[in-house]
């Protein structure tokens, strides 16, 4: 299994319409057969800040998930939002 962690930074004045469609972006991916889990948590000392975990049965999963449609709508929204964003793939061990 793969987890994915994901942190985007934005600026705070625009946290409430991008976090709305930051969870209708994870009832996406949870909708998907190899999403096992999709997280989503806004900092509460930086308003600003998400971070989303994923978790997904293996490779091909992530890439059927990273191929769907509704990525592509979510890379067009959130591109002009987005700060920073870190993003680490791991091997899930736990």
């Amino acid at each position: 299994m793969l987890v994915i962690s994901v942190k985007l930074v934005i600026d705070p004045a625009d946290a409430e319409v991008f976090g709305a469609r930051l969870q209708q972006h994870a009832k996406n991916s949870t909708a998907q057969d190899g999403c096992v889990d999709f997280a989503v948590g806004r900092a509460q000392d930086e308003p600003g800040t998400f971070r989303m975990w994923e978790v997904y049965t293996g490779q091909a999963a992530f890439d059927e998930h990273l191929a769907a449609d509704f990525m592509a709508e979510w890379r067009e929204f959130s591109g002009p939002y987005v700060k920073d964003r870190d993003v680490q793939i791991c091997d899930k061990i736990a």
